[in-house]
Formats: C-alpha cells, sequence, structure tokens
C-alpha cells in the first residue's frame, strides 16, 4: 500500500519480494550498514529478523520502503519507529546531556518517535532523503499526531548529521559520546521544498462563462 508520494518518490509498504533487493541494498554494502545497523548474521537470518521486528504491513508506524515513482525501484527504507521499553528505562544512544534522563513515551499523551532510515549507497546525494524527509515530517505532525520527533546517529556520520540540519532538527551532542541526538517538535518551523497535499481533494472542473 502506497503511504505517501513526493515530486520523484514513493513510501510504501514491504513486500516479502523486497527483501533480497533491501539486503543487498543496506546490509550487504558494509558501508551503508556500519551508519544504521549492527546486526549480525547470515542474510537469512538478517532478513528473517527484519520481517519481524520492522515490517508492519497496514501500519502507520514501523519501517516503510522507499522507491523511485518513474520506474519503482527500490531505493531504500524510511518509517516512524515507537520505542516500546519497560517502564522507567531510557534509550542510551537518544540520552543527551540537555535530557540526561529522557524516557522516549513516558506520556501517553506525547507521542514521540524515531525517524529512520537508510539509503543504497548509489542513491546517495541525490535529494532523496530530504524529499521524503520533508515529506515524513509533515505526515507525522499533521496526520499521525506525533508530537515531538526524534533521530540518533553516529557523530562521524556527516551525511545523516547534515540532513538533520537540513530538516531543522535541534542537534545535541549523545551522552554516550558517539551520538549525535536530533529533536523536532510539533509546531517547530521547518522548510518543505513545496506545498505537500496529503488529502486527496476532488478538483472541480472549470465553467467557462
Amino acid at each position: 500500500m502506497n503511504i505517501l508520494e513526493t515530486q520523484r518518490l514513493i513510501l510504501r509498504d514491504f513486500e516479502t519480494d523486497d527483501l533480497d533487493e533491501l539486503y543487498g541494498l543496506v546490509y550487504a554494502d558494509p558501508q551503508v550498514k556500519s551508519t544504521w545497523s549492527a546486526v549480525t548474521g547470515t542474510p537469512e537470518e538478517i532478513k528473517k529478523r527484519f520481517t519481524t521486528r520492522y515490517i508492519s504491513p497496514h501500519s502507520k508506524f514501523g519501517l516503510k520502503a522507499i522507491v523511485l515513482k518513474e520506474t519503482g525501484q527500490l531505493i531504500g527504507l524510511m518509517g516512524f519507529q515507537i520505542h516500546q521499553r519497560a517502564e522507567g528505562e531510557a534509550i542510551s544512544y537518544l540520552l543527551t546531556r540537555e535530557a540526561p534522563h529522557r524516557m522516549v513515551n513516558y506520556d501517553p499523551e506525547f507521542l514521540e518517535v524515531e525517524l529512520t532510515y537508510a539509503l543504497g549507497q548509489a542513491y546517495w546525494k541525490k535529494g532523496y532523503a530530504l524529499e521524503m524527509g520533508q515529506a515524513m515530517i509533515v505526515y507525522g505532525f499533521k496526520i499521525l499526531g506525533i508530537s515531538r520527533i526524534i533521530q540518533g546517529v553516529l557523530n562521524y556520520n556527516e551525511n545523516s548529521i547534515n540532513l538533520m540540519r537540513r530538516l531543522c532538527f535541534r542537534i545535541q551532542q549523545g551522552l554516550d559520546g558517539i551520538n549525535m541526538v536530533g529533536i523536532l517538535d510539533k509546531g517547530d518551523v521547518f522548510p518543505v521544498a513545496e506545498p505537500l497535499d496529503l488529502k486527496p481533494k476532488r478538483i472541480k472542473p472549470k465553467v467557462r462563462r
């Protein structure tokens, strides 16, 4: 099912047929894998883990497939993750000096999610992550009722840190010393390249008088 469309991209649910291609894009390439996943195992084990842990078909949350609108080519993934931890438990890589005791989703009335993404290396530096990231932020705040979007990235991942800046995240040093944490609250001003219409409209034909 398609979830979002931008000028060049579609965000949709993953399908079983995507798994081999996804593995090649973001797990088999060491440079891509090193910046977003520490999981190990055989290709079949990794694909099975991804399916059971991350794919949430027909859900508004979870990781989704990014494909090129023109060709349908899978280029990566993006999605909102809701962290579910035991009561009072923090997520270490999202703690910062400014908020050393942050408990993600500690308040049921304050929906906080993590924006996660990974693109195949062949699709870096083409503006795809920025384009879909802008659409996701609008979708998250206006449609899903998200209160805060956070993102944790390794401090040497300059591409993702620059993307957070372009999406107007407030960037803080992670308490663990190896991560940078981006925070974007509902109501913060962030740039959108073009207006995003998230609800279909019926266009009335013009009547000549």
